[in-house]
């Protein structure tokens, strides 16, 4: 039997960070009250490490971060999430003399950074992404000029009056989704420009699976039903091996001993904000039943 972890694996650079920066804040106010507006990352046991070091989340299903800040004590202090936020949030928290700790991943900032300058140049741009991700909502907020083309919708382009609008795309999405959703955007707006948008992280994993060069018995891919980049991994390992058995799997109690019953070749990918200490129990627990 032969077990195989693709590589990377565990928190990415901007998770990590992001969870550094939140523990770091505590300590230096242990007596005070620190929270998250909105979900830090998304993985719902990270968030209850968190918890566990006194940093809870503040977090509406919506994603109306906004709203949320009139309930915030003044006194406390907040972390804002490694997805990004709006500048909206920053002068609501300022106005209110909160004060808060930007947590948001380098490589979304540089995305950020890239759309303010196309935006300065006159373009219009086109980002695909998820409504209502806390990513997209921060990349919409930056202009009027920007706007959303969500995967396998019906979307209106008509607002668009750039000849060669430049497209992007949210960090964590599957190349392939968007780079077809890019050749229908080019159906209308044959001068459009696609500038990429997916993080260094989102690619190297879909790369990992790309690679294999056997057809696996089973493919685990680990991570949060909120986290948008595992989703991607689990997408594509159904696009490259739709023979095999593969779950999209929290931690080690999805782990069933029917799906490894004979299975040779098992592998196990991993969401970008999922900690090491899920995927080398869920690796314990293959290892158990596979034998």
């Amino acid at each position: 039997m032969k077990i195989e972890v693709l590589q990377p694996s565990g928190y990415c650079i901007g998770v990590s960070n992001a969870i550094k920066t939140a523990l770091k804040a505590k300590e230096i106010n242990k007596n005070k009250k620190i929270s998250i507006l909105g979900m830090l990352v998304h993985n719902e046991e990270t968030l209850e490490y968190l918890k566990k070091h006194s940093i809870n989340t503040i977090y509406s299903q919506d994603n109306n971060l906004e709203s949320l800040i009139d309930d915030i004590n003044e006194n406390d202090e907040i972390i804002l999430s490694a997805h990004g936020h709006s500048q909206q949030i920053e002068n609501k928290l300022n106005e209110k003399g909160i004060k808060y700790i930007d947590a948001t991943c380098p490589f979304v900032k540089i995305a950020f950074e890239n759309i303010k300058k196309i935006i300065e140049k006159g373009h219009q741009v086109i980002y695909i992404g998820k409504k209502n991700h806390p990513e997209a909502n921060a990349a919409l907020s930056i202009s009027k000029n920007i706007f959303l083309y969500e995967l396998n919708k019906e979307n209106d382009l008509s607002v668009i009056k750039d000849e060669a609008p430049i497209v992007l795309s949210q960090t964590t999405f599957l190349l392939d989704d968007v780079l077809n959703a890019f050749e229908i955007i080019k159906s209308t707006f044959p001068n459009a420009i696609f500038e990429g948008g997916i993080c260094k992280s989102s690619l190297e994993r879909q790369n990992a699976l790309l690679k294999i060069k056997e057809k696996p018995d089973v493919i685990y891919i680990i991570g949060s039903k909120k986290s948008n980049n595992t989703k991607s991994l689990f997408d594509l390992a159904n696009k490259l091996f739709s023979e095999s058995i593969i779950r999209h799997i929290e931690n080690e109690n999805d782990v069933h001993e029917s799906d490894l019953k004979d299975s040779q070749y098992i592998v196990i990918s991993s969401g970008a904000s999922t900690p090491d200490y899920i995927i080398d129990s869920v690796i314990k627990k293959v290892k158990k039943l596979a034998n």
